[in-house]
Formats: C-alpha cells, sequence, structure tokens
C-alpha cells in the first residue's frame, strides 16, 4: 500500500478519512452535502454559502464534476436532524456543516462520510483529542468559550454605568448549553465589579421578554452569544436593544452593518474559503486534514491554538477589515448606550484599550 502523505496546514495530528470515502475516480461526478444552520431567506447564509460556492470553483470544482445538495435548517434542531439524514442519504464525497447542532446531527448519520465544519465553538465534542483528532469530522472553529470573557470587559468599556449584564442564549442552538461560555463570563464579571444573569431564550417572544427587562431594571448590558437561533432573530435583537437603549455585544461584523452597537469576533467569511480548500483535497484524496483554528489573541495562547492572525482594533464605519481575516472589533456610531455617552475610537491608539467616552 503506497504511503500516505499527511500536509499539516497549522498544527496538529492529520486526520485520515475511510479509504472508502476518499477512493479516487476521477471520471465520476463528485457530490457535496451543504447543511446549514441559517434560513434559506437569510441574507448572511447566502454570502456565506456564495464564498464556499466560489472558492470550490476557483478550485476547479464546476460544471459536471461537482453536484451540490443544499439544506437550510432556519435554526430548528428537528430540521437539523432530518436534513442530516437526507443528505448522508445521498452518499456524498463530503459534507459542510455550518454550526454546531448541525454539526452533531450529522455526526449521529454517519462515522465515514467526510464532515468539514464551520463556526463551531468547541470542536472536542467531536473528536477525542485535538493534538491527535481522528475519525471523519473536521474543520474550522471560531471561538474558545474563554472568549466571553473579553465579551464583558469590553462592554463594560463602552458602557461603565453598567452593575449587571445578561447573557442571552438558546440552550437547543448554543454549544454546550452555553455553560462554557457562562463560566467564564461570570470569572470575568468579577473582575470588573458587574453581576452577571443567564437569559435563556427559546423563541422570538422569549428575546423581547428579556431585553425589556434589562432596559426595565437600568444599568444593564447585554451579551448575545454565539447561536444559530439568534443570528436568525438578530434584526428583531438589534431592533429591540436599540429601541430600549441595552448596550449589546455580538461577535460579527454584519450585526454592527445591521445596526447593532459592537462586535467582536473573528471573520465569518474565511472560514468557507479555506473548508472548501478542505473539500477539494478530499475529493483529490490528499489526506491530510487537521485542526485550523481562528484565533482570539492571547486568549488562544493560553489554549495553544495556532498563531493565524493579527488583533485589529476597534474602528468607525466605513466598517473596512484591518485585515483580510482575524479578530475583529467593531462599534457602529449611531447606536448610544443607556447612560447617554457617545463612545469614540482614536484611530492612532494601539492595543486594547482604545476607547474614550465622551459625554453627550
Amino acid at each position: 500500500m503506497k504511503r500516505r502523505e499527511f500536509i499539516t496546514l497549522l498544527s496538529g495530528a492529520a486526520v485520515t478519512w475511510p479509504l472508502s470515502s476518499l477512493a479516487q475516480q476521477p471520471e465520476r461526478t463528485r457530490r457535496i452535502g451543504v447543511l446549514t444552520g441559517a434560513g434559506e431567506s437569510d441574507p448572511q447564509g447566502q454570502s456565506e454559502i456564495t464564498v464556499f460556492r466560489q472558492a470550490l470553483q476557483s478550485l476547479g470544482w464546476k460544471g459536471r464534476n461537482v453536484r451540490i445538495a443544499y439544506r437550510w435548517a432556519d435554526g430548528d434542531v428537528s430540521r437539523m436532524r432530518t436534513f442530516a439524514k437526507e443528505l448522508i442519504a445521498l452518499q456524498p464525497d463530503a459534507v459542510l456543516a455550518v454550526t454546531t447542532p448541525v454539526v452533531a446531527a450529522l455526526a449521529d448519520e454517519t462515522r465515514t462520510v467526510p464532515i468539514v465544519f464551520v463556526r463551531v465553538s468547541d470542536p472536542l465534542g467531536f473528536v477525542s483529542s485535538l493534538a491527535k483528532p481522528s475519525g471523519n469530522i473536521t474543520g474550522l472553529s471560531n471561538f474558545e468559550p474563554s472568549v466571553a470573557g473579553k465579551w464583558v470587559q469590553l462592554l463594560k468599556e463602552i458602557a461603565p454605568a453598567i452593575v449587571r449584564v445578561s447573557i442571552m442564549f438558546n440552550p437547543a442552538t448554543t454549544p454546550k448549553s452555553g455553560l462554557d461560555f457562562l463560566h467564564y463570563a461570570e470569572a470575568a464579571a468579577k473582575l470588573v465589579g458587574v453581576q452577571t444573569n443567564a437569559a435563556r431564550v427559546n423563541d422570538a417572544a422569549d428575546i423581547e421578554r428579556v431585553i425589556t427587562a434589562v432596559a426595565r431594571e437600568g444599568n444593564g448590558g447585554l451579551i448575545n452569544l454565539p447561536d444559530v437561533f439568534l443570528v436568525g432573530h438578530r434584526d428583531l435583537t438589534i431592533e429591540l436593544a436599540a429601541r430600549y437603549r441595552v448596550p449589546t455585544i455580538y461577535q460579527y461584523r454584519y450585526f454592527v452593518t445591521s445596526g447593532g452597537l459592537i462586535s467582536y469576533g473573528t471573520n465569518a467569511l474565511e472560514q468557507y474559503t479555506r473548508a472548501a480548500g478542505y473539500i477539494d483535497r478530499i475529493l483529490r484524496r490528499r489526506e491530510f486534514l487537521t485542526f485550523c483554528w481562528i484565533r482570539h489573541g492571547h486568549l488562544a495562547a493560553r489554549k495553544a491554538w495556532a498563531a493565524h492572525n493579527n488583533v485589529t482594533r476597534l474602528r468607525m464605519p466605513s466598517l473596512t477589515p484591518i485585515s483580510a481575516s482575524g479578530e475583529e472589533r467593531w462599534i457602529h456610531p449611531g447606536r448610544r448606550p443607556r447612560n447617554r455617552h457617545l463612545f469614540l475610537v482614536h484611530p492612532r491608539s494601539g492595543g486594547g484599550r482604545n476607547i474614550q467616552a465622551r459625554g453627550h
């Protein structure tokens, strides 16, 4: 048997795929499944899938040599499970899985079909080891749970008057039911002198209930956890947070472009380009796949994640990234927290503490 070649992209051990899934058949049209937690009508979800499709085309997968089956779960866990069964029944050569609950649904259906994930906060639920991942699942992670501490710190920095922070999430669609994020948020809250409250939501009415309660109590802020359910309801969250003047921090830039106050997170689109490269190697029977981490600066160092991107600083929108990837922090100039301060950014200031509050 010809010795396998392992290509390491960043760091960590290679993942080997079952030979039955990797057998090279150049004359055959390849089949790719795509299962995303977003809704088909979500423009952000469409943009992300478009980036993935264009990346595949740039790698030569277009026309008659590939067929792609798409499924959109719209934040519904039961739909994720149903669509996971459907896609695996099609016997794809590889599947792109978007968000943690989607990966969980697919993992229940197959141990042989290669699954490449994006936007997963904690892959340890799907692999036995980060140092030596194995099996049929690999991909790109966007957050480690300890970043929740940074969200607390930034929220306190831009709204110094807050004394309590509500952490909103749907337990059914947030990784590990949100418990890991809560742990790190609570630890950071003690350091900055605020209280935390777990705000669990299951529908749109719950979102309105949480935000109105924060506004009614006064001197409160809100953290919107990485959650495909909350992504699908982001317009409602942003509108209510603005109406009731509740300082809220999000994870992705597109929350700010939609009117949110501030975000701190990774470049969501870049992961799809990299995922296309992973799938290209699967289809061409190049056995390599290691875990690729979108890092969070000094937070990643504690977890020994691969150095990959540079930290950027808060910018006023234009909303043009400093770099094509990596950490992003954005603030919307038209949103003012409850304490009626207008937060400005000094463009020449570096590092993390680069916001000054100016009286209104």
